[in-house]
């Protein structure tokens, strides 16, 4: 595994690829033969895209929503006032773990969301995108944002 995260970047390729391109090379050079995409609901267009793609380099993948297993927003948070379906990830990492997936890349899940699917799913795993609904899920904007006010709160 090594070997294959460092010919990513070693030679000159670092800042050549992208992060979807990391990905799919890494997945191939390790051999595995099924990608999992374990996506936010919000992002469901996109992680139709990305399967398209995967399906293109000649490795199979499927796709969880985090609304697999549709509990009840109320069955989780007794306090809400949101209707509809509750996230599972939990649930995600459970069925791709079932449809045999060999690399889990996580696509836009929450912050806290994000955390159970790593502590469930028990296999390799990466993540594709990091929710940022303030940033349109770059959070490197936040990190800017936040120095030049640190840095102006500073000076006054």
């Amino acid at each position: 595994m090594l070997r294959s995260a460092a010919a990513l970047v070693d030679g000159g390729r670092a800042g050549t690829l992208s992060r979807l391109e990391e990905v799919l090379e890494f997945a191939q050079s390790q051999g595995y033969k099924k990608l999992g995409l374990a996506y936010c609901w919000g992002l469901e267009d996109l992680a139709i895209s990305l399967l398209k793609i995967i399906k293109t380099r000649g490795l199979s993948a499927t796709a969880v929503s985090c609304t697999v297993g549709a509990e009840p927003q109320s069955a989780l948070n007794s306090a809400s006032k949101r209707s509809g379906v509750a996230c599972n990830p939990i649930g995600q990492a459970h069925q791709l773990h079932a449809e045999g997936v060999d690399f889990a890349v996580q696509v836009g899940l929450c912050l806290g969301h994000d955390v159970l699917f790593t502590r469930e799913f028990q296999g390799d795993q990466t993540t594709l995108i990091v929710k940022d609904r303030k940033f349109a899920h770059n959070p490197l904007l936040g990190v800017e944002s936040l120095s030049k006010f640190d840095l102006l709160s500073r000076t006054v």
